[in-house]
């Protein structure tokens, strides 16, 4: 008998990666003057899927704009993870830092609206810090 997929079950080998969620946040340097800094407010597991892996985010090669002559970009990853509880907020903006790769977070899917899995969707950024 063939199994149901079950987008709230999770297969224990599947959160192989370890990722950090980072906001920003304003503090004061030395001098007084004000400087953004990325925090890093939850340390979690996740399984890292890319476009190709995931055929539904319709993952595409950066484009040019043509208003501005700017690159623009689709979803290029999405990471899944366990529900991290009520006092962790996670929104668009936020980063995901893996392996010393940047992800610029778009949205968070709380998979059936049930607090179980949530699934990130990101677009990798080369060279920032």
């Amino acid at each position: 008998m063939p199994q149901r997929f079950n987008p709230l079950a999770i297969d224990p080998g599947e959160l192989r990666q370890q990722i950090q969620i980072q906001a920003q946040a304003t503090t004061q340097d030395t001098l007084g003057g004000q400087i953004e800094v990325w925090n890093t407010f939850l340390t979690t597991r996740a399984a890292i899927y890319t476009g190709a892996a995931v055929p539904d985010i319709r993952s595409k090669q950066p484009r040019e704009n043509s208003q501005d002559g700017q690159f623009s970009s689709e979803i290029t990853h999405v990471m899944k993870i366990r529900w991290p509880g009520p006092d962790v907020s996670l929104l668009g903006g936020q980063r995901v830092l893996y392996r010393g790769r940047f992800f610029v977070l778009q949205n968070v899917e709380n998979i059936q609206e049930r607090d179980r899995v949530l699934l990130l969707y990101c677009i990798e950024i080369n060279g920032v810090q």
